[in-house]
């Protein structure tokens, strides 16, 4: 008669030292899993800057000036009237040099029907992957990247369209640029309360759609105010991020400078040197050494 021969299987302590081994492991690799994907993530965010700036540049040999990052009215408080299309922000004065032309073109003609359409034209290379996912939020296109408004009305490189909300249209070009398009902000990511994006409920940094909201913070920042990494805590008022540069990333975020050249601009820049940055015609020295 054979033997039956009898397996020695896995004992219980046997099994919970593999499973320890494995969770050792697994948390030993989440950690660099994270930094490579932030690190795919932040590239691909530094990518869509270097487009908007290559749009920026296409844009100003076809007319001569930067569009413009918007206004309001002349009769809305908070956005461009229907047919103004001149108080539009810089997000859709660019779009054909997005190649995002039909989006462009949704405007032809300029009334509340085609203004509606509008809202929601989603444009991929304005919103960064470390951020958000590319869809609407409440119900409306947005853009993480802001233009360089300086520290008032006229001396960044995205100007009011009319200074005050009236006079004569406003121009900003390479040649107002004094202090060098190289030493110069032009665009970046602007700070948002990440509590708020799907729900709303805030202003005045990312409530509106990318292309009507006029003069506002939701397509311009200002380099008076000390960049910052996003809201998170749900309790800290969404105002908090108005006016400012900012991002999801760690320690810093992206900006292009005026010569179409992307940096990484670190939260704990001096605000002086940040301030000297963000005017294009004050004739400060900028230490570039220290964004």
């Amino acid at each position: 008669m054979a033997q039956i021969s009898q397996r020695r299987g896995f004992t219980l302590i046997e099994l919970l030292v593999v499973i320890a081994i494995i969770a050792i492991l697994i948390g030993l690799l989440l950690p660099a899993v994270q930094k490579v994907r932030e690190a795919a993530a932040r590239a691909k965010c530094s990518n869509n800057l270097k487009q908007i700036a290559i749009g920026f540049h296409a844009y100003h040999d076809v007319y001569g000036y930067f569009p413009t990052s918007g206004d309001n009215g002349p009769t809305n408080c908070c956005a461009a009237d229907a047919g103004a299309t001149e108080r539009l922000s810089w997000a859709y004065h660019i779009l054909p040099q997005m190649e995002q032309n039909p989006a462009f073109q949704l405007l032809s003609p300029d009334n509340a029907a085609n203004r509606n359409k509008l809202r929601v034209a989603l444009v991929a290379s304005y919103m960064c992957p470390s951020r958000r996912s590319v869809k609407l939020y409440q119900n409306v296109a947005k853009s993480d990247y802001a233009s360089n408004c300086g520290t008032n009305e006229t001396n960044g490189i995205t100007v009011r369209t009319y200074a005050g909300g009236t006079g004569a249209r406003l121009y900003s070009n390479i040649a107002s640029a004094s202090d060098g398009t190289s030493n110069t902000v032009m665009l970046g990511e602007g700070r948002v309360h990440l509590a708020l994006l799907e729900s709303g409920g805030g202003c005045c940094s990312d409530n509106e759609d990318m292309y009507q909201c006029g003069w506002a913070d939701d397509v311009g920042r200002r380099g008076s105010n000390q960049p910052e990494r996003d809201i998170t805590d749900p309790a800290i008022d969404s105002a908090q991020a108005d006016g400012r540069f900012g991002s999801s990333h760690t320690g810093g975020f992206n900006a292009a400078m005026a010569d179409g050249s992307v940096r990484f601009i670190k939260f704990s820049v001096n605000i002086t040197n940040f301030r000297n940055a963000c005017i294009k015609n004050d004739g400060n020295v900028v230490n570039m050494n220290d964004l």
